[in-house]
């Protein structure tokens, strides 16, 4: 898992929430999302990424 998301962070293919998830799994230590991300891991955080509940029904519009 530290493998997979010390390449894909940074090219985009994993996010942030996802590197802390890994670490809540016990996938990756605290010190690899460091590593991974450059940002210390706060295990309360509260500025997560929140996933979007809006769904933007013109999408399917504008085509």
């Amino acid at each position: 898992m530290y493998e997979w998301l010390k390449f894909a962070y940074p090219n985009k293919m994993a996010t942030l929430e996802q590197c802390r998830l890994a670490v809540e799994k016990k996938k990756i230590t605290a010190a690899q999302f460091k590593e991974i991300t450059g940002q210390k891991y706060l295990e309360n955080n509260t500025d997560r990424e929140k996933p979007s509940t809006k769904r933007n029904i013109f999408k399917f519009f504008t085509k």
